[in-house]
């Protein structure tokens, strides 16, 4: 059950993430608050936490691997919209800061999350 419930909140921190993500864009309905920011890592960290308590070795290797590259490919994401908006391609509705705080969460969980798994077998 504790397996499960992290898998669940770290979906749904990886969900925070893509709200803010698409947040400078208008895709929201409202502008994200100081809740959403905090629930992005928090929820991963938590959903990590449970997870590690309660799954064995070979899926807590998979699971981390998983939700490491999807971290990744959200940081990548935010710099390609960074990078879209400085060049005038992509118009924002709204400030950029959400795009930075994706960045910034995104590659230092999923870097320290491919890191701390590299090398190790999965079976």
């Amino acid at each position: 059950m504790l397996q499960l419930a992290g898998v669940v909140l770290m979906g749904l921190g990886l969900l925070c993430g893509t709200g803010l993500l698409v947040a400078p864009f208008g895709l929201l309905p409202t502008t994200p608050g100081l809740t959403l920011f905090l629930l992005f890592p928090g929820l991963l960290l938590v959903g990590y936490v449970l997870m590690v308590m309660s799954a064995p070795t070979p899926q807590i290797i998979l699971i981390s691997r998983t939700v490491s590259t999807l971290l990744m490919i959200l940081g990548l994401l935010a710099v390609t919209a960074l990078v879209m908006i400085t060049m005038a391609i992509l118009p924002p509705d709204e400030p950029t800061l959400t795009l930075w705080y994706v960045l910034v969460v995104g590659f230092a969980f999923g870097g320290i999350g491919t890191l701390t798994n590299r090398g190790k077998a999965t079976s």
